[in-house]
């Protein structure tokens, strides 16, 4: 196949983008010796960077395979795409391009570890340059700040922490918190756990023991998250836990460790590494560190790309204290990479898994499907929910509802309609009133006790509708329409609609996934309501670039990780070979909900998409 019949069918099939193409055709004009095949297994290796991949294998049987799948994949997802030639089957071509690169025919495009070349071909892998420098970094610094250990916990240290945070703040620990809480006074941990399994908590009296010690308390304390969103939704959480402790006890010998808490504030991972747009790079890096005397608490760490975890890891020094929290089956990052998983697989001597929910008791519905789609083994579906039903949405709390997508849905737009009438009717029926009850104060900080802009936030955290992709029947565009077609009438002026930023505004502290709703003072200019920690905001809309600010009744479930609603109903798409439909979808948009889930879908597809798990080849090897 010639490399413009590649790229044609590549083209056919949305498979490629202009960037993409840019970028050969320059490695074109840098190397005119370079062969057909060559290019077409540089441009492979960049298809599968859309995936989060890293890397193409160059064992031949391998990096076929790899392609094989990806291609089919694309191929279901435009079905009616009209491919003369198919590009799926290049064993021919990358066993040349693999002889080329073996014999080194392109020095000037692939080195070695030590060569700063376009490409890297180590460990019989050919590596992006930049993800290649990335995984070096991440596998030294992991040996440094996570050093294996071989220490245990007696239990009567574990029984005596046990009183003692009960003591504080009458709350009683489970074995594996209380393990994570006496091992992080002494070593760096990796904690992993599902939604509810209190991360965060035993982050706060982690932090609360390290701050008691004398060598500790002049520390610098960071709290980051990779979005906005959750940086803020932890640094409610570390807040909540601090005002259960008892008031005699924070008015205490250790008052000082409590008002230090107390004034913690949690950002993105690029603001605490003061990302420099002119510069191109952060203040924080491998020259210039932050004090050894520190303490990081970094969540929701399965959504941070091999780049900036190496960014990350590269600026904290060799002494310093930090703790990575996450969820090990929640998707992996947006860009390349999947950190989290590896170090979860590779360094399980510095790792803590809390599998115990509060958000999900034994008996609740939400928590069984979670257990079953990340282990489908033990039972069929058929036993374990009894049927997929064929009607739509009979909500009840504490139940899930598993919905055969009915053909009529599949292809008519009314029924897309017919759902989002029933949702709105349910869910939003009153909130543009409730929208309209908000008084816009004169300096645009509202306080916490103000109970209309708690009624509007409860609305706004009630319920979401989640999908898989934007575009589509089942896509976010489309819901988003629909919803607002059927609260026009109470929304017509837009006060009550929630919305969205999909860009940073660090102007004003916001940021990409950033969640409001609209509101109008007294003069009748639109504000967007922010809910930031502890208090409520507002600016007016008009700060925002229109394009910067997206309808938020239905957003994606990448968009949704880190977040929590009473309700979620979640569209799975209607194929069953395309590249989202997989388990993590699946269990992330589950579990997103508290008390009521819905998924729509194919009953056929979606036995099969939770056995079918996300996996990126990146090459990361930790030490033991």
């Amino acid at each position: 196949m010639s490399y413009s019949e590649f790229i044609l069918s590549l083209e056919n099939v949305h498979g490629v983008s202009w960037l993409q193409k840019n970028m050969i055709q320059r490695l074109d004009e840098f190397c005119p010796a370079i062969s057909n095949e060559m290019k077409i297994f540089l441009t492979a290796l960049l298809v599968l960077e859309d995936d989060g991949n890293t890397l193409i294998s160059c064992d031949l049987e391998k990096a076929s395979q790899k392609w094989a799948v990806k291609w089919n994949s694309l191929c279901a997802m435009n079905e009616n795409a009209l491919v003369e030639q198919n590009a799926g089957d290049l064993k021919g071509e990358f066993k040349k391009a693999l002889a080329e690169i073996v014999g080194g025919k392109y020095p000037e495009l692939v080195g070695g570890k030590l060569d700063a070349r376009p490409f890297i071909c180590e460990e019989n892998s050919l590596y992006i340059q930049k993800y290649f420098a990335a995984k070096l970094n991440i596998e030294r610094k992991i040996a440094e700040l996570f050093p294996s250990t071989t220490s245990k916990t007696e239990r009567s240290e574990l029984e005596s922490l046990r009183s003692e945070i009960k003591g504080l703040a009458g709350i009683e620990f489970n074995s594996e918190q209380l393990e994570a809480v006496t091992r992080g006074k002494n070593e760096n941990l990796i904690i992993t756990g599902g939604p509810g399994t209190g991360k965060t908590t035993v982050a706060f009296y982690i932090l609360c023991a390290l701050l008691k010690k004398e060598e500790f308390k002049d520390c610098a304390v960071y709290l980051a998250a990779p979005s906005g969103k959750a940086a803020d939704r932890m640094q409610e959480s570390i807040g909540n836990s601090l005002a259960r402790i008892k008031e005699n006890e924070r008015n205490g010998d250790d008052k000082s460790v409590y008002d230090k808490i107390a004034k913690l504030e949690g950002a993105t991972i690029h603001r605490l590494l003061n990302f420099r747009p002119q510069e191109n790079g952060f203040h924080y890096n491998s020259q210039n560190l932050f004090p050894k005397e520190s303490i990081f608490i970094i969540d929701e760490a399965s959504m941070i790309d091999i780049s900036l975890f190496a960014n990350l890891l590269s600026a904290i020094p060799r002494g310093a204290r930090i703790f990575l929290l996450g969820d090990k089956d929640q998707l992996p990052s947006v860009e390349a990479g999947a950190v989290l998983g590896e170090l979860l697989a590779q360094k399980k001597d510095s790792v803590v898994e809390l599998s115990i929910s509060r958000r999900f008791n034994a008996d609740s519905a939400i928590g069984n499907l979670a257990k079953y789609i990340n282990d489908p083994s033990e039972n069929t579906l058929q036993d374990r929910f009894s049927f997929w039903q064929k009607d739509l949405l009979h909500i009840k709390e504490n139940s899930i509802q598993l919905i055969e997508m009915p053909a009529e849905f599949q292809l008519k737009k009314d029924g897309v309609q017919q759902v989002a009438n029933f949702w709105a009717a349910t869910f939003y029926r009153d909130l543009a009133a409730c929208a309209k009850n908000v008084n816009v104060p004169e300096n645009r900080e509202s306080l916490l006790e103000d109970e209309n802009c708690k009624s509007l936030w409860a609305f706004v955290e009630r319920s979401r509708i989640l999908c898989a992709e934007r575009e589509g029947l089942c896509g976010v565009n489309a819901l988003n329409l629909a919803i607002l077609n059927s609260v026009l009438g109470s929304m017509s002026d837009e006060v009550g609609k929630i919305v969205m930023l999909n860009q940073n505004q660090s102007a004003y502290k916001l940021y990409n996934g950033d969640t409001g709703v609209i509101v109008k003072n007294a003069d009748g200019i639109k504000f967007i309501m922010f809910k930031k920690s502890l208090r409520f905001v507002f600016y007016t809309l008009s700060s925002f670039p229109a394009k910067n600010v997206d309808t938020a009744f239905a957003i994606t479930v990448h968009k949704a990780q880190g977040s929590e609603f009473d309700s979620v109903l979640l569209f799975l798409p209607d194929k069953k070979e395309h590249p989202l439909f997989n388990k993590q979808i699946i269990y992330t948009g589950v579990t997103r909900a508290k008390k009521y889930a819905a998924v729509i879908s194919n009953a056929d597809s979606f036995a099969k998409g939770i056995v079918k798990t996300i996996t990126r080849d990146t090459g990361i090897v930790i030490s033991r």
